[in-house]
């Protein structure tokens, strides 16, 4: 009985294992991460939308 629940131990600690370690995977990549998404955008933003913001500046009477 008593392997029995040690077994049962082990595996559910094991399976545990898995989102433990991507929770602290996100949490040691997450501000390298979010930085790069936010540098990706602001390049977008000043390469691509820049006729958008031309036009929506316009004032139409």
């Amino acid at each position: 009985m008593l392997t029995v629940l040690a077994l049962a131990i082990v595996i559910s600690l094991a399976c545990l294992a898995v989102p433990v370690s991507i929770w602290v995977r996100m949490l040691v990549t997450r501000r390298r991460t979010v930085a790069e998404i936010r540098s990706t955008m602001a390049a977008h933003r000043r390469t691509c939308c820049t006729h958008l913001v031309n036009t929506n500046r316009e004032v139409t009477s």
